[in-house]
């Protein structure tokens, strides 16, 4: 008899969708803010010195508050998308994610996963296959990615595993795969 393939979750991955969308619009609205804020400041800086000061002097201080503006931001840093995997022993269930090139010259670059590690710090390998391999994008081009998992009986049920995945010509890109043994067969 075959053995019937794990059903999809439509409710908790609709969930995790909206979660990952409030996320991402959280930070990104977070850095407008603070963009704003800054050019206000900025404005309202040089304002007040063309009146008592030289212009110069408007500026140094308007770098300074940027500056210490932007690395507070820093310290705070966006939280990168998330791909989640999930399925009974001998499953491999698939997800997908989007690779952008906002470079300006093209790149050509395998895509690259780094060790699974469980909350305790315990790394394994397991099989993780992207389709394709390698991402060649144009400058502003985009591409969805195909990610599989197997499951195999080195995870621990309910453990989730996670990995970084990454793009060489890429810098500053990457999202975080997690891997996770639900019961079942």
């Amino acid at each position: 008899m075959a053995q019937a393939k794990d059903p999809i979750n439509l409710t908790e991955a609709w969930t995790r969708l909206n979660e990952a969308n409030v996320r991402y619009y959280t930070d990104y609205a977070r850095l407008v803010r603070n963009y704003a804020n800054d050019v206000v400041g900025t404005l309202k800086s040089v304002r007040r010195k063309t009146d008592t000061e030289s212009v110069g002097a408007a500026r140094e201080e308007s770098a300074s508050v940027f500056s210490a503006r932007a690395k507070a931001f820093q310290r705070e840093p966006a939280t990168p998308p998330v791909v989640a995997l999930e399925g009974a022993l001998g499953a491999s269930p698939t997800g997908l994610f989007a690779v952008t090139n906002d470079r300006d010259e093209k790149v050509s670059a395998p895509i690259e996963v780094s060790k699974l590690t469980a909350p305790d710090g315990t790394e394994l390998v397991v099989a993780i296959a992207f389709e394709p391999s390698q991402i060649d994008l144009e400058p502003g081009a985009q591409m969805l990615i195909d990610v599989t998992a197997d499951i195999e009986s080195s995870l621990e049920l309910g453990i989730p595993y996670r990995a970084d995945v990454s793009v060489p010509g890429l810098p500053g890109w990457s999202i975080e795969l997690v891997v996770r043994r639900r019961p079942g067969k």
